[in-house]
């Protein structure tokens, strides 16, 4: 198998299940972005920040009342994010899928062996979602592969891209049709809710 997709080295790793997930994060990355103001002093390092709280809290949200495939786990840190799909650690970041950080490859393995799953083979590989950007901060596509701790990467697959002024806020899942997904939720102040939308579950 020359070129695997994720689901086919980890079943947990359903097409259906990544892909959600990843058009999850385009949405979230694109309210963070609206959010921006680089004239009153935002930068990329507040847009990140603001970007992984508010994945933080959303998966959280949704691991327990509407994804049972989906866990969080609790570390001693309010704002780590070791996620288990269905058996299988996967680590977010945003960055570049090309060149992922050394903190988020050694990290990967410490969170695995934090939870009784420790990788004792120097050549294993962790899985990664990565959330890539352009130059403006913007999201541009989420990419799941593996990578190990001397930063070898295998097996890409790009689970969603956001085509912006070509389909109107569109995020494409490859190999299955469009999802419109429409305006981004934001959350209101306390003083201005409104109902939320409701998504459909992934089983």
């Amino acid at each position: 198998m020359n070129n695997p997709k994720p689901w086919d080295l980890e079943p947990s790793l359903d097409e259906s299940r990544l892909s959600v997930l990843a058009g999850l994060l385009i949405i979230i990355s694109d309210e963070c972005t609206r959010l921006h103001d680089k004239e009153a002093g935002d930068g990329f390092w507040s847009l990140g920040c603001r970007i992984y709280q508010r994945v933080c809290k959303r998966f959280l949200k949704l691991s327990v009342s509407e994804w049972p495939w989906l866990r969080v786990l609790k570390t001693k840190h309010e704002l780590q994010l070791p996620l288990v799909i269905g058996s299988c650690f996967i680590r977010y970041f945003r960055g570049e899928a090309c060149n992922p950080p050394n903190l988020q490859l050694f990290r990967a393995e410490e969170i695995q062996k934090d939870f009784g799953k420790p990788i004792t083979d120097p050549d294993a590989f962790s899985w990664f979602m990565i959330l890539e950007h352009d130059e403006a901060g913007r999201a541009v596509q989420v990419v799941v592969q593996q990578a190990n701790s001397d930063g070898t990467i295998r097996y890409p697959w790009i689970a969603a891209r956001a085509h912006r002024e070509e389909a109107n806020g569109v995020v494409t899942p490859i190999g299955k049709a469009p999802i419109d997904v429409g305006a981004p939720e934001i959350t209101p102040k306390a003083d201005e809710q409104q109902p939320k939308k409701n998504r459909s579950n992934v089983r």
